[in-house]
């Protein structure tokens, strides 16, 4: 068994998880397997969490940060909420899913591309 704090620090992983939503509080699915796979991986490795945020969540931001995983959020765009229904129409007509048009913005990718390099 390996006691050295040095060799434990080698084979500490930085991890980036990348999600459409907050995954808190843990009582749906979706949200209940990320917090788990959040909480489990932090205990070992530098997790980083990349997310949407809506208005109102930052008690949701902070109970993830108090597992060890370093939060980064994005302001959800909120007229792509209203206009849900006519996205959706409209992804029907076009070679580009709605998933894609949804959960692709600038700023996540800006967000996203600063977390990587």
């Amino acid at each position: 068994m390996v006691t050295d704090p040095k060799h434990l620090d080698s084979r500490r992983l930085r991890i980036l998880v990348l999600t459409p939503s907050l995954p808190y509080p843990p009582i749906w699915g979706f949200g209940t397997r990320v917090y788990q796979f959040l909480r489990l991986l932090a205990a070992r490795h530098a997790v980083s969490l990349l997310t949407y945020e809506e208005p109102g969540e930052r008690d949701k931001v902070k109970a993830l940060a108090d597992l060890g995983v370093s939060v980064h959020t994005v302001p959800r765009n909120a007229e792509t909420e209203r206009r849900k229904r006519l996205a959706q129409l409209w992804s029907v007509f076009s070679p580009m899913s709605y998933q894609r048009r949804n959960l692709h913005s600038r700023s996540m990718q800006a967000a996203l591309d600063a977390l990587t390099t």
